[in-house]
């Protein structure tokens, strides 16, 4: 389940981590007479750490949960329907149907919030780690996994902000 929360984190994280190295706006936000320097953050650490992460992955779990449970229900429905003599065969497809489409509608609507949460999760991490590379004048921003040598480490400062 970790391994699973971590490559969606990462995922999300690296399209944040592409997003910054591509804006030229914020190549062009720092002045060209300073130090331009690579910043290094611990994807893993934030993703832990950051408390709107925390809440959005429990809320995540929970309609996994619930989507689970709605599927064992409409499966033992459609067992049931299946099993009555006194229903013809199509209204056993039609009951079969009925419950596909119902799973179908309550999981698009789950999925549209777990994406609706991650997104605010993203912009919220982009937000902090374009405005600490802004202050710190870095030009670039890299994970801790992506950087062999070097860069300032900045996830501690990036946390900071995102936990205020």
């Amino acid at each position: 389940m970790k391994n699973h929360k971590l490559n969606i984190f990462n995922f999300l994280f690296s399209a944040i981590i592409l997003l910054i190295s591509s804006q030229t706006t914020l190549a062009a936000e720092i002045p060209a007479t300073t130090n331009q320097g690579i910043g290094v953050v611990d994807e893993e650490r934030i993703f832990n750490e950051y408390s709107e992460s925390q809440k959005a992955q429990k809320q995540i779990a929970s309609l996994r949960s619930k989507i689970q449970d709605l599927l064992l229900q409409l499966n033992a429905e459609v067992e049931k329907s299946l099993q009555d003599k006194s229903l013809t065969d199509d209204q056993k497809e039609a009951k079969r149907k009925e419950a596909e489409q119902q799973f179908v509608a309550e999981k698009n609507k789950a999925e549209e919030t777990a994406d609706s949460l991650r997104k605010k999760i993203e912009l919220s991490v982009y937000k902090a780690i374009k405005e600490e590379a802004n202050m710190q004048n870095l030009s670039l921003i890299l994970t801790k996994e992506s950087a062999l040598i070097g860069g300032k480490e900045i996830t501690d400062d990036i946390l900071s902000k995102l936990n205020k």
